[in-house]
C-alpha cells in the first residue's frame, strides 16, 4: 500500500496558519506525492452568521495557499450532507481516502472525541491523530508498533507500511504483563516479517507494573525518542472501560504526547 490520498478536517472559524494537523497532513501529502481533501465545515449546529460565506471563503484561500507553498495539489469541500451526523460525514470522505489526519487538543472538545471515533471505527482506513504537543515533522524517523497480535494490531501494522519503510528505526513494543502471546504471534515474529518487507525493525517487552497500558506504551516512545506510535483500536463498552480501562479510550481521550496512527 501506499499513500495517494489524504484528508482532514477544518473548522470554519479556525486560524488557518497555527493549525498543526494541517500543517502536518500538507507535509505528508507533499512527502508521499499524495492529493489532499480538506473538509471545512462546523462540527456544531450553528445559527447562519451574515459573514460565514466570506469567513468559508478566507479559510478556502488560506488552505489553498498553503497547498500551493508546498506544490502539494488540494481540494477544499464543504459538507456533503446534513441528513447525518458530520462523524459519518467525515467517515464517508475517509473511506476513499488512504489516511485521515485529525487534529487532537490537550482536551479534546466533545467534536474531536466524535471525528476521531468515526474514523477509526467507520472508515475501514487508518486515521492519524496528532495531539497539539505532538513533534514537528511529517515523517517520523523512529516509529513504535503497539503490539497483541489482535487483529485490529494486524491492520494497524499493514496500514502502517508506508511510514515503517520510510523510517529510520522501527519498535515493537508488547506489554509483557497484559496478555500472553501465543508461538507463531510474537513481537519477534513480527519484526522477521517485518524484515521481510525491508522494515528495520527490534522488539522490545514492555513492562507495565500495573499501570495504564497506554501510559506505558507512550512512556515507552518517550524513552526510545519514538514520534509515531501505531496501534489497533478496539471498542469496549463503557462499563469495561471503567473497570479495566482501554489504549483506545486513553487515545480518545487526548493522552498521547505523540502522532497515533489507529486502525480498528
Amino acid at each position: 500500500m501506499t499513500i495517494r490520498s489524504i484528508m482532514t478536517h477544518v473548522e470554519p472559524a479556525s486560524a488557518v496558519p497555527e493549525l498543526k494537523h494541517l500543517a502536518h497532513a500538507l507535509a505528508l501529502a507533499e512527502a508521499f506525492k499524495a492529493h489532499l481533501t480538506a473538509l471545512v465545515f462546523p462540527t456544531e449546529v450553528m445559527i447562519a452568521e451574515a459573514d460565514s460565506e466570506q469567513r468559508d471563503a478566507q479559510v478556502t484561500s488560506q488552505i489553498h495557499e498553503a497547498a500551493a507553498k508546498r506544490g502539494v495539489a488540494c481540494e477544499v469541500r464543504g459538507r456533503s450532507s446534513f441528513a447525518y451526523g458530520f462523524p459519518d460525514v467525515f467517515a464517508d470522505h475517509a473511506k476513499v481516502n488512504d489516511l485521515s489526519v485529525i487534529g487532537y487538543g490537550p482536551g479534546p472538545t466533545m467534536a474531536q472525541r466524535m471525528l476521531a471515533f468515526g474514523a477509526i471505527f467507520s472508515s475501514g482506513r487508518p486515521a492519524l491523530i496528532v495531539p497539539d504537543a505532538a513533534p514537528a515533522g511529517a515523517l517520523p524517523r523512529r516509529v513504535a508498533i503497539a503490539w497483541d497480535a489482535t487483529p485490529a494490531s494486524v491492520r494497524a501494522v499493514h496500514n502502517a507500511m508506508p511510514f515503517l519503510l520510510r523510517a529510520e528505526e522501527t519498535f515493537v513494543f508488547s506489554v509483557t504483563d497484559d496478555k500472553e502471546l501465543r508461538r507463531g504471534e510474537s513481537g519477534v515474529e513480527l519484526t522477521q516479517l517485518l524484515a521481510r518487507h525491508g522494515v528495520q525493525a527490534s522488539f522490545l517487552p514492555v513492562h507495565n507494573k500495573g499501570g495504564q497500558v497506554f501510559d506505558t506504551l507512550t512512556k515507552a516512545c518517550t524513552d526510545n525518542q519514538v514520534s509515531l506510535l501505531v496501534m489497533g483500536c478496539l471498542g469496549h463498552s463503557p462499563l469495561y472501560q471503567m473497570v479495566f480501562g482501554s489504549a483506545t479510550h486513553s487515545l480518545l481521550d487526548g493522552r498521547a504526547p505523540i502522532a497515533v496512527l489507529a486502525s480498528a
